[in-house]
């Protein structure tokens, strides 16, 4: 991918990073996560844990987990109201199977990744494509906590067997690990690094 290409892809997630009206879910937090992330795929764990493939949809899936972010809650956007729920238009399209923000998140950074200026993907096979969009829509789901829980049980499993390189849940949950902790990096930060990003 030439400097161009990437140049026009952080500018087409940025746009509508709502950074004026969601004070934590902006450009400098998604910006911030992708950084984190960048470090970490650096280190020779991540680099012989996870094929290149894995580890360009995970760069991307950070830069772009909370785009077009509304600055609310997944709970906010399926309201329970006195007499039935009441529906925000983000879940009426994405509520059916949960992860109502997540899903249009994915939704979004699909949209960006088939724009012509910003398809960084178009060297790619048919098949290596449907694959990196399937582990961009996997990690950006994992930042939904209620979905990491329910990864837990497995997640110590893995931990107490050894991460195995051959097994492709193992690959899942060390995407999910790597995009949650890319993801809550800003406490591991100094506090005024953190409060400027926010």
């Amino acid at each position: 991918m030439g400097t161009p290409i990437a140049a026009q892809i952080i500018m087409c997630v940025r746009q509508p990073m709502h950074s004026s009206v969601v004070p934590y879910h902006n450009w400098s937090h998604a910006f911030s996560v992708a950084h984190f992330c960048w470090i970490a795929l650096r280190t020779p764990a991540v680099l012989h844990g996870l094929d290149e493939l894995e580890r360009l949809a995970l760069l991307i899936a950070c830069l772009c987990h909370d785009i077009d972010h509304r600055g609310t809650t997944n709970a906010f956007q399926l309201q329970s109201v006195s007499g039935g729920v009441v529906k925000t238009p983000l879940a009426q399209l994405y509520s059916s199977e949960g992860s109502v923000l997540e899903r249009h998140h994915y939704a979004q950074t699909v949209q960006i990744l088939q724009m012509k200026e910003c398809n960084i993907l178009d060297q790619l096979t048919r098949t290596q494509y449907q694959t990196v969009l399937s582990h961009i829509r996997d990690v950006i789901l994992a930042t939904d906590i209620a979905v990491h829980l329910g990864k837990v049980g497995r997640i110590k499993a893995m931990v107490d067997e050894g991460y195995d390189p051959m097994s492709r849940d193992h690959h899942y949950l060390f995407m999910c690990l790597l995009m949650t902790s890319s993801d809550l990096s800003d406490q591991s930060k100094d506090f005024r690094n953190s409060k400027a990003i926010a």
